[in-house]
């Protein structure tokens, strides 16, 4: 007489139901989150090497949760995050616009240049973090033989 445990482990085995993530998506995300940990070093360093600056600890700190909610694939974090950069970008110009003698001209189309950059790679994030869950959540396809 056979006798089967109730409680074993079922002999079936569960394959991965979540599909394969396109490397683009992937780069696009990655691009996101190492510009928002870039952006949170230059503002530690200016915090702590010019310490009557207007940057904030807040600021920095928030670049660097951001940018680890970027790297866990967050939606909300990649959208807070180039609504922060833009906004900080809006701040400074108008800072920048008050004091006009302060600023060297030389540098302002570099920084703007800069500034460019740092915002396409940051909204790179949003459509990379949402494409990523719309591929995520999609149905795997069912094969032919099936």
């Amino acid at each position: 007489m056979v006798t089967e445990n109730p409680y074993a482990t079922p002999a079936t085995e569960v394959g991965d139901s979540t599909p394969d993530v396109p490397e683009e998506i992937l780069r696009k995300i990655k691009a996101s989150w190492t510009t928002a940990i870039f952006i949170g070093c230059i503002n530690l360093l200016i915090a702590t090497v010019l310490p009557g600056t207007v940057v904030s600890p807040f600021a920095y700190v928030a670049f660097f949760m951001l940018a680890f909610g970027i790297y866990k694939k967050s939606r909300i974090c990649a959208v807070l995050m180039f609504a922060c950069f833009i906004f900080s970008m809006i701040a400074i110009a108008i800072v920048a616009g008050r004091n006009l003698s302060d600023i060297n001209l030389t540098l302002s189309a570099p920084l703007i240049l800069l500034w460019g950059i740092f915002g396409y790679c940051l909204w790179q994030g949003v459509p990379g973090t949402f494409a990523y869950h719309k591929h995520k959540h999609k149905p795997p396809s069912a094969s032919i033989g099936d």
